[in-house]
């Protein structure tokens, strides 16, 4: 079995790498293949369950690239405005 551990936030690039090496496997019958995701970071299913789980009554996403995605998350999430403040 291969396994590859990533210890960075997974990329679009990263993705297309991981393709490209998984036909390779597919073709040499290398499977079954692993990947363990260790950044320290959470990835999409991880947040979507951790804020499905926590219910939060609002929710204002900080310290992320995409904060557009939390709106698929959750009916009141706020996008912060840099310069706004905000009472929680």
């Amino acid at each position: 079995m291969l396994t590859q551990v990533v210890g960075k936030s997974i990329t679009k690039l990263m993705l297309y790498r991981l393709k490209k090496a998984e036909n390779w496997l597919t073709h040499f019958r290398l499977y079954p293949y692993a990947q363990i995701h260790a950044s320290g970071h959470l990835g999409y299913d991880e947040i979507k369950d951790f804020i499905q789980t926590a219910q939060p009554k609002t929710l204002i996403p900080v310290h992320t690239q995409n904060p557009e995605i939390f709106k698929n998350f959750h009916d009141r999430g706020i996008i912060p405005e840099k310069g706004v403040r905000y009472t929680v």
